[in-house]
């Protein structure tokens, strides 16, 4: 009543006052207290949730991180969030961590990291809550699809060698080395999942987008130098060989027309004594996410 009471009484004299603002003093509310600072989550975002037309395929991983903040955006500890899948055919949580992360600054914050696993064709809802605050993102997962003759794999094998570091480190890495070829006169392909394993080892399926031309050759994992800047590759890092003696890979592409397909082949561990080159570097380009 006292608001309407008020607001009426302006309007008055602005009327009076021929189009004029005249100020009016009243009594004023105070405002509703909030709750203290970094004591209530307010706000929660998925860091990693997909693009619009951004689709998975069934046997593929994806990091995402929950950040927290309260009314007032200050970052929050979210150890208190919970994730919740859909549907647990479709995916399943691997690893829920809380981690410190900086983005851009030099502010460290926490975050809580997963690992999705998708398992199953479908549509996933990931949803992230704290109290009666809710975050959703959304993933379509498609099945692996058949065979196709839309490209070739000219090379397959895992090399063994080691790896050179500033200290005199016992570290063996096992690196794939994975050319494809489009044949002449077929569409363009685009690669968009590779998947490597080895014994019990499995890369899970790597996503990205590598674009070949009718009759180009790619080397579709490029190595490095640096042993981390590169994703799809084993390390020992005591130095104990892997003795399998076998590698598997499979990789999903898509042509021009959105059709998809899959190719898979089998190929040797190359060890140290045959000194098989390693892929070309990409110049630092990262084609895949693991």
């Amino acid at each position: 009543m006292r608001r309407s009471f008020v607001a009426a009484l302006a309007a008055a004299v602005v009327a009076c006052g021929g189009g004029k603002e005249v100020p009016v003093t009243g009594p004023v509310e105070p405002p509703v207290p909030g709750p203290p600072r970094g004591t209530q989550v307010a706000h929660l975002e998925i860091i990693g949730a997909p693009g619009a037309d951004q689709r998975w395929v069934v046997g593929a991983r994806h990091w995402i991180a929950v950040a927290a903040r309260d009314a007032y955006g200050d970052a929050m500890d979210p150890t208190g969030v919970r994730l919740a899948l859909s549907d647990t055919l479709v995916a399943r949580l691997d690893a829920v961590q809380v981690v410190d992360v900086t983005r851009g600054t030099p502010v460290s914050r926490k975050e809580l990291l997963a690992q999705i696993t998708f398992t199953g064709p479908g549509t996933l809802t990931l949803r992230a809550s704290a109290g009666t605050v809710n975050a959703e993102a959304f993933f379509p997962v498609d099945a692996v699809p058949p065979a196709t003759d839309a490209a070739v794999i000219e090379r397959f094998e895992v090399i063994e060698h080691r790896v050179g570091c500033v200290w005199d480190c016992p570290y063996v890495a096992y690196t794939p080395a994975l050319e494809l070829r489009v044949p002449d006169g077929h569409p363009a392909v685009r690669v968009l999942a590779v998947e490597v394993t080895m014994g019990d080892w499995r890369s899970g399926l790597c996503l990205g987008r590598v674009d070949l031309a009718g009759g180009e050759r790619k080397h579709l994992l490029p190595w490095e130098e640096y042993l981390w800047s590169n994703q799809v590759f084993v390390v020992s890092l005591d130095g104990t060989l892997i003795t399998d003696a076998t590698a598997g890979v499979e990789v999903v592409l898509e042509d021009a027309a959105g059709r998809r397909g899959s190719l898979r082949a089998t190929g040797p561990v190359r060890r140290m004594a045959e000194k098989a080159p390693l892929p070309p570097s990409a110049g630092g380009i990262e084609y895949w996410t693991c």
